[in-house]
């Protein structure tokens, strides 16, 4: 199992498949298999019985995951860059728009002489947070206002802060390139399909944490 898990990314379904390394400019990956089993609707996975002639057939989004940032080179068309240290406050304008998954950010601060209580408080965060003071797991902020009390985690002197930031799938998986895609309140297979809303420029959710703060109150 331990074998097969690494052949696999995330997903039974996204199998994981070396390629050779790639040259500077274009470079064309093709796809071959033969079609046993056919989309007969939104949702829908039935054998047919002719698969010969049947259309049409389903094929998945290739993924390509490595150490590199992306770069805009066109309208809706991204290339391969060598990789950059992110931006925490917009991932996904510094090189990441397709990123799923954790963001680390990590400062410290000393503890005010005169305090009662002291208050975390995120500025500008557009992802879900997990915290830890000093190696220990405060709570998680979800939605705004994103403010933590953390006076029991706190020592005297030196103490470090730890923001994990987790990311949606929607940037990664789409439909992102649905127009209006913000204001679309319930996605499902059909918000995939919707030709009429098909747009060539990606729409993309922001993600990241322009800074935070350390509230002291007496």
């Amino acid at each position: 199992m331990g074998r097969y898990r690494r052949r696999i990314w995330k997903d039974i379904a996204f199998r994981r498949v070396p390629i050779p390394k790639i040259k500077k400019g274009a470079n064309r990956l093709i796809l071959e298999g033969k079609k046993i089993n056919n989309i007969t609707g939104v949702g829908f996975h039935r054998r047919v019985p002719d698969w010969r002639t049947h259309q049409p057939t389903e094929v998945e989004e290739i993924y390509l995951v490595g150490n590199f940032s992306l770069e805009k080179i066109g309208e809706g068309t991204y290339g391969l860059t060598s990789f950059k240290v992110p931006d925490p406050g917009d991932l996904v304008g510094s090189g990441f728009p397709f990123y799923s998954g954790w963001m680390k950010v990590q400062t410290a601060f000393r503890k005010p002489a005169k305090s009662r209580r002291l208050f975390l408080e995120l500025d500008g965060s557009f992802a879900a947070a997990k915290v830890v003071v000093n190696g220990k797991s405060a709570d998680s902020l979800l939605w705004p206002p994103q403010r933590l009390e953390i006076t029991s985690l706190v020592k005297a002197g030196n103490n470090s802060i730890e923001i994990k930031l987790a990311t949606t799938l929607v940037n990664l998986l789409g439909p992102n390139r649905t127009y209006g895609i913000k204001k679309i309140v319930y996605v499902g297979p059909h918000a995939f399909v919707a030709r009429e809303l098909f747009q060539k420029e990606y729409t993309f959710f922001d993600f990241g944490i322009s800074g935070l703060r350390v509230l002291a109150v007496d």
